[in-house]
């Protein structure tokens, strides 16, 4: 009896620990987080932290700058307190020091995060340092759908982009997130401090063709402290005349080769509600020959990759001997599906083997769907 009763006290001890879930850190814009692809935080940027026993009670902050402890709870990010805006139980939202040392490697680091309250520190979380992890927002703050964009018209007048209110083409968009920015940038406000009322200008982006999909991309696109928000960056393009109209066109922001989740926005030239072109389908399927050179000697090998996509307003793609096509490291926090876009079977395709003999690839079902996969053998192409 007296040792059932010691366990019940130890357990009771041991239950106010903060604990972090995980893969409970994440972009509080895209919800990226691990295991997602070259998923991590950057200096300035918005996270969110889900748990137990992250705090007593829920906590609001209510100075600026931003406190780094807020009802009890501090997060430390590194050897840095992190900017709090709000704690509870299950989850913190906070801002990563913009002072964090990122670069330990190459192109990026690791940093610790843990919790702390009066009921001790958490476990220690060891997650990606980014120069910028860019996320969007979002309308319903899922981080899937439409973007929280405005539209800007000639006139100046700003409205929020929706279906029932499009933008024209020729206009300026302002897309807003978090993580946009660089260390290098000198316009960030400090920590826990909100963005000035800078002018901000509105840049010309082309839309980049990417095989399966046709976002607008933003990349290299002049960004701002939103004013007023604290770690919300503000990124203005003109929506170029060449991108196709519709209700639900994919956006994404990519930094230093690390994209956000792909948004919607609607666009209709005049404005108004969004109209859906007509869909299409297209497939690209590529030979690919990879030499690997490794201690035992040289060797190659061949395979067959591709698929049919379909889409609205979906455009034929331009095949181009002796180009290697562009690569992007895949969806960034969500899977949201935009609607209308789906993959197709071609069913089988027919490769000639070395001595002539058709090879069938069959196609593969996969989570982001349906696609062709499948070594050769070597000789193949010629």
């Amino acid at each position: 009896m007296k040792l059932l009763i010691i366990f019940i006290l130890c357990f009771s001890c041991l239950a106010g620990q903060p604990v972090i879930y995980p893969g409970g850190i994440v972009n509080s814009a895209s919800y990226a987080g691990p295991p997602a692809v070259r998923s991590g935080i950057a200096p300035g940027s918005l996270v969110s932290l889900f748990g137990a026993n992250l705090a007593p009670r829920i906590g609001i902050a209510d100075s600026i700058p931003l406190p780094r402890a807020v009802a009890g709870t501090s997060v430390m990010i590194g050897e840095i307190p992190a900017a709090l805006l709000y704690v509870s139980p299950g989850q913190i939202n906070l801002q990563v020091p913009r002072e964090m040392n990122v670069f330990q490697a190459a192109y990026a680091g690791t940093t610790s995060v843990v919790v702390q309250t009066a009921e001790g520190i958490s476990n220690s979380v060891i997650i990606l340092t980014f120069d910028a992890s860019p996320g969007i927002f979002t309308l319903d703050g899922s981080g899937c759908g439409g973007a929280a964009a405005l539209n800007v018209n000639s006139a100046g007048a700003v409205s929020i982009n929706s279906p029932q209110n499009s933008i024209s083409p020729g206009e300026c968009l302002s897309v807003f997130g978090t993580g946009f920015f660089s260390t290098g940038n000198p316009l960030p406000a400090p920590t826990g401090e909100p963005g000035p009322d800078t002018p901000s200008r509105c840049a010309l982006v082309r839309p980049v063709w990417d095989l399966g999909s046709d976002p607008i991309v933003l990349s290299g696109v002049p960004t701002v402290a939103a004013p007023g928000l604290i770690g919300v960056d503000q990124a203005n393009l003109v929506v170029p005349s060449t991108i196709r109209e519709g209700c639900a066109v994919p956006l994404h922001v990519e930094s230093d080769f690390t994209p956000s989740q792909d948004v919607l926005i609607s666009i209709k030239r005049g404005g108004g509600i969004c109209v859906d072109p007509p869909s299409a389908a297209f497939g690209a399927f590529m030979q690919e020959n990879y030499i690997l050179r490794t201690a035992d000697g040289i060797s190659s090998a061949e395979r067959i990759v591709g698929s049919v996509s379909a889409s609205p307003g979906k455009k034929k793609p331009v095949a181009v001997l002796g180009r290697t096509p562009k690569y992007t490291y895949g969806q960034v926090g969500p899977s949201c599906n935009p609607p209308g876009y789906r993959t197709l079977s071609a069913g089988a395709i027919q490769v000639l083997d070395p001595n002539g003999l058709e090879i069938s690839v069959a196609p593969l079902a996969a989570p982001d769907g349906v696609r062709c996969e499948q070594d050769l053998p070597a000789g193949t192409m010629r």
